[in-house]
Order: C-alpha cells, then sequence, then structure tokens
C-alpha cells in the first residue's frame, strides 16, 4: 500500500495547538515536565535489558542515562511508545516497521518556526486534560494518524482517506495513559454527557459545509438513520460518486446541455 496523503484536521485542530501550548506559558511548562522528566524505569522481568538493547540500538526508543552505563530512565512520553511498540510486537508487526511508525507519530506541529509541538503530545492533552477519546491508527505500511473520536468519525466517511481494502489497526490512548493516571486518562463527552456513536455522527454531518440539510428519524431504540442531502461539484465524477454510499439519490439538473446542480440525498442507517 503507497503513503496516503495525511489526513486534513481542519483550522480548529492548529488553533487548539496555538492556545494551549502558545498562550498559555504555565501549562506550557507543565506539560513539558509531566512529558518530558525522565522519571520511569522499566521492569526487566516485562521487557529484558536485552530486548531492550536491540530496540535501543536500532533507535526504537530513546531513554535518558545520567553517565556512561547508568541506568535507564524514561520519560511519560517513551513509557508510552514502549507500550504502543509491545501492542505492535503482540500484533506481528516487524520493527522496521515499527520505526516507521514512531516517525509518523513523532512529527510535530510549528507554533512558531522555532517551536515544535508533537502531536502525540498534543493528543495526550486532549486524553487527560480535555477528557478527549482520542486513537492512533497504524496502516499496515507503517502511516500512522492520531484522532479524536469524531476526526475518527470524519476518516471513516472519507473516500480519499480510506477504502474498503484498507487494514489498519487502532489503539486506544486513553487506555495506555489509564495505566498511569487511572481515571483522569478516562474519556468523557466536551458536553459533560454521553455521546452514543450515532449522535457524534449527527455533530459531525452538521458541521459539514458541504450539507445543505440534516434530517433525522429516530425509534424507540434512538437514532434510526440519518438523510444527508450534500451540493455535489457539478465537474464531479458520477459513477465515483455512485459508488460513494449504498443508499443514495443522486438528481441532476441540466440546462443547455450542461449541468448546472448535482445533489446527493445519502441515507445512513443505525445498523443496531
Amino acid at each position: 500500500m503507497e503513503n496516503r496523503k495525511s489526513f486534513d484536521k481542519g483550522g480548529n485542530h492548529y488553533w487548539g495547538i496555538l492556545d494551549y501550548f502558545k498562550l498559555n506559558s504555565k501549562l506550557s511548562q507543565e506539560l513539558n515536565e509531566l512529558f518530558h522528566t525522565p522519571a520511569f524505569q522499566l521492569d526487566t522481568s516485562t521487557i529484558s535489558s536485552r530486548v531492550l538493547n536491540h530496540w535501543e540500538n536500532l533507535g526504537l526508543i530513546q531513554p535518558f542515562r545520567q553517565g556512561t552505563g547508568g541506568w535507564r530512565k524514561f520519560s511519560l512520553i517513551e513509557i508510552i511508545w514502549i507500550f504502543i511498540i509491545v501492542n505492535l510486537r503482540e500484533l506481528g508487526f516487524p520493527l522496521e516497521r515499527i520505526l516507521k511508525v514512531r516517525e509518523f507519530l513523532s512529527k510535530s506541529i510549528y507554533v512558531n518556526p522555532d517551536t515544535p509541538f508533537p502531536d502525540l503530545e498534543y493528543y495526550c492533552f486532549l486524553c487527560l486534560y480535555k477528557k478527549y477519546p482520542c486513537y492512533i491508527l497504524i496502516f499496515n505500511n507503517g502511516q500512522s494518524e492520531l484522532v479524536t473520536y469524531p476526526e475518527y468519525l470524519t476518516y471513516l466517511n472519507s473516500q480519499t482517506m480510506f477504502s474498503k481494502n484498507d487494514s489498519y489497526t487502532t489503539i486506544p490512548l486513553n487506555h495506555l495513559l489509564e495505566s498511569f493516571f487511572e481515571d483522569d486518562a478516562k474519556p468523557e463527552s466536551a458536553l459533560g454527557i454521553h455521546v452514543s456513536k450515532e449522535e457524534a455522527e449527527l455533530i459531525i454531518q452538521l458541521r459539514d459545509s458541504k450539507n445543505k440539510s440534516v434530517a433525522v428519524e429516530k425509534d424507540k431504540n434512538g437514532l434510526h438513520q440519518l438523510k444527508i442531502t450534500k451540493i455535489e461539484d457539478v465537474k464531479s465524477n458520477i459513477m465515483q460518486m455512485v459508488s460513494h454510499s449504498e443508499n443514495q439519490d443522486i438528481v441532476i439538473k441540466v440546462r443547455n446541455g450542461k449541468r448546472v446542480d448535482i445533489r446527493r440525498e445519502v441515507i445512513k442507517r443505525n445498523k443496531n
């Protein structure tokens, strides 16, 4: 599988980084100490010294050592990364591919030319401080993306990012952090109430600028289906459009032999 273009998470993602890390110096200092202080040692009965040596030589882990031959100490971010390695090794990922995963997860957003902020740290912040459910998506070629749950739903609806044949592994970031922070890392809705998958889908569709309208049908179990009217580009490939959804109506208006309007009514049914 070829490398896919990174998913554009929109302006809110980058403004969030500016708000929380550039404009709030106290929070920046707290996060830097939390994520980067080398305060952890690994139990070698769980991961042997030989394995840790091998991973360090490959560049998979970057421990802190005080003096030559000193004990390895790890920051919280490195410990989280080690947990990710263990998860992926249990799933059969080779070390070469895991190294590529690290490259993707280490990518940074620059709040200014001199201040990089790695995406992994930002999503750890969202888990701990904002109580957002966050996930790591890892594709078979090693390409990886960090996403919140709403971003994950957007991924699933993005034809350019996913195809039915793509295989990927999902690791809940909150679960990794719960090993250290217990309830502090458990996700909540940004509204402070439980939001079902179907309700989250509704919110995402309401925010999509391509949607002209969104109609909701309910039954005794909750949201039954959504009817979403989308305005499409008149130059769109109709056959490709047909393949986007199994349940849809497509209306094409033609004037003087030219398309002047294309609208799709997509029906999304709750499978539960």
